[in-house]
């Protein structure tokens, strides 16, 4: 989209995640101005524009934060080739599943630094002919299945879910949307640590088995 060449990149490491910082152009805008002159002009211009992308070398997880779906996936093949020579490395599989909240009998587990947890949206895939988006809405959907055996989503594929999460430093419940393959909202800012072990924790995020030793390796 001509948004130039120019592009830095500034590479660190913050625990066991490598953090890449880039800037770069964004889209072109023109803006109506007064000159000096006191007269009616247009300022034309081109914004800086910043995203993220960070390892994680202790799951292989790669999270990506930039607008747009076609600047993530550029940047999930860049990193693939560079790290595994293969730009469908990051691609190809999904990195969540919400396929376990069907066995965890009415109970989130809860992680250090968590009050409470509920589980407020999901919506299934089913292959019905009359219902392919089944939509689920309500204070906490675990409680509809608290003493049973397995929650009462319909058969299909989990494709999104949102939580409220209370933390103990206190305020109000903080929303953390899930969307497959691989789209995740929430405050990264603040306590970002304490919802990515929920995360962990509630077995949501999907193995890679055959990761050929890249986690070690970065």
């Amino acid at each position: 989209r001509r948004r130039t060449e120019t592009c830095e990149v500034y590479v660190y490491q913050e625990g066991d995640e490598v953090r890449a910082l880039i800037t770069h152009g964004g889209l072109f805008r023109a803006d109506g101005n007064i000159t000096e002159q006191l007269e009616l002009s247009r300022l034309p211009w081109r914004p800086q524009k910043h995203d993220s992308v960070i390892y994680d070398t202790r799951t292989g997880v790669l999270k990506v934060y930039a607008t747009y779906d076609q600047e993530r996936l550029r940047y999930r093949e860049s990193i693939g080739r560079a790290l595994a020579d293969d730009a469908a490395f990051f691609v190809a599989s999904p990195t969540y599943s919400f396929e376990r909240l069907r066995s965890l009998s009415g109970s989130l587990r809860l992680v250090e630094g968590l009050d409470r947890a509920r589980l407020t949206e999901a919506a299934v895939e089913t292959e019905s002919a009359n219902c392919r988006l089944a939509e689920f809405k309500g204070d906490d959907l675990m409680e509809i299945v608290a003493g049973r055996d397995a929650t009462v989503f319909p058969l299909g594929e989990i494709v999104r879910v949102r939580f409220a999460l209370h933390f103990r430093s206190g305020g109000k419940a903080r929303p953390v949307e899930l969307r497959l393959p691989n789209i995740a909202e929430y405050d990264r800012e603040r306590e970002g640590d304490v919802t990515e072990a929920f995360i962990r924790a509630n077995e949501m995020i999907s193995a890679n088995e055959d990761d050929g030793g890249l986690v070690g390796a970065a």
